[in-house]
């Protein structure tokens, strides 16, 4: 943008523009998708970070895990199973409750003490929601 020309006292002075905030270039790009198909061609890879939309942040499983239910459960979970590993029977490392059927394919399944077992952190860690193992012992 070009600097504007003002009057005051019969002195010219130039103004420098005010700078746009990422939300009004942002806008500006929304209104225009001819400039933004310029801009984008122009920049490419480099496109400035303010000019990027923020991305909506992932639903996380704090308020699920903090809930007095889910502690109630593991709890339970426990202290029916202890705290051994069921998968590489170790006791010194920190154990985790896990869901034997992933929550996030089976979120109705969460709170059931019967989708439940003691894994140590590696082994849960590395199982991921990929495996649906259940290594508790045969009743």
């Amino acid at each position: 943008m070009a600097w504007s020309k003002i009057i005051n006292n019969g002195v010219y002075k130039r103004k420098k523009p005010k700078k746009k905030t990422a939300k009004e270039i942002r806008e500006m790009l929304k209104a225009d998708p001819a400039l933004k198909f310029l801009v984008d061609q122009h920049i490419k890879t480099k496109v400035p970070k303010e000019l990027i939309k923020p991305k909506k942040k992932k639903k996380t499983n704090a308020k699920f895990y903090i809930s007095q239910e889910w502690k109630e459960l593991r709890y339970k979970a426990i202290k029916t199973y202890g705290k051994k590993c069921m998968c590489c029977n170790s006791t010194d490392k920190t154990i985790h409750v896990d869901h034997i059927k992933p929550r996030s394919l089976y979120p109705d399944l969460a709170l059931e003490l019967s989708n439940l077992q003691i894994l140590c952190a590696d082994c849960n860690l590395g199982k991921s929601n990929k495996d649906q193992t259940d290594w508790r012992p045969p009743v």
